[in-house]
């Protein structure tokens, strides 16, 4: 299965809200947006309210220039975005997907202010699907949704109150970003 890098960033905010007052006080509409307790991508009933604002560069394109096309987009409501992500605690979220190389990321002095500007944590999650990662083997889109399905409800469905360590034998983060290398796979 040949799987060609990609990448992405979105601009974030998860707390207690209501997403849609959020895009009414920003007058820009989400990516995504999700209220507690209402079921997410992957849950049933997500815990924070979610509100993101993803870039429009094609996923190919430089992780760069997808964190300056997010900015470009705050920027069109520059008070109004540092207001909540001051309040509510924003993120620059980087996603990557590796299988050809290994990630590196370089931002300019100017990327470097303008984040700033808007008091931007930074979250990357970045997945190495290479061969050198680990595969061994070939497995069927339907058997990656099948385990894919299986982890998603242990991840997300069934409450294991402090034992997931113990009985997955990994964290919650690690058992999430195999999920969503799951999903990746599953959607080539």
């Amino acid at each position: 299965m040949s799987t060609r890098d990609t990448w992405y960033a979105y601009f974030g905010i998860t707390a207690s809200f209501d997403p849609a007052e959020i895009t009414r006080r920003i007058g820009m509409s989400p990516t995504y947006a999700v209220r507690h307790g209402d079921p997410g991508r992957y849950t049933k009933a997500v815990k924070c309210s979610r509100w993101e604002l993803r870039s429009r560069a094609e996923e190919t394109a430089p992780i760069e220039e997808h964190v300056k096309d997010v900015l470009d987009q705050l920027d069109t409501n520059k008070t109004g975005f540092v207001q909540h992500s001051r309040e509510l605690v924003g993120t620059m979220q980087l996603v990557g997907f590796f299988c050809e190389r290994e990630p590196g990321v370089h931002f300019d002095q100017e990327t470097v202010q303008r984040i700033a500007e808007y008091s931007l944590c930074i979250d990357c999650d970045f997945y190495n699907y290479s061969a050198k990662a680990g595969s061994t083997g070939q497995l069927t889109n339907d058997e990656l949704r099948v385990i894919g399905n299986a982890l998603n409800e242990v991840c997300n469905g069934i409450n294991l109150e402090g034992e997931f360590g113990t009985r997955m034998g990994c964290t919650m983060k690690e058992a999430r970003a195999v999920l969503a290398k799951i999903h990746a796979l599953a959607s080539n």
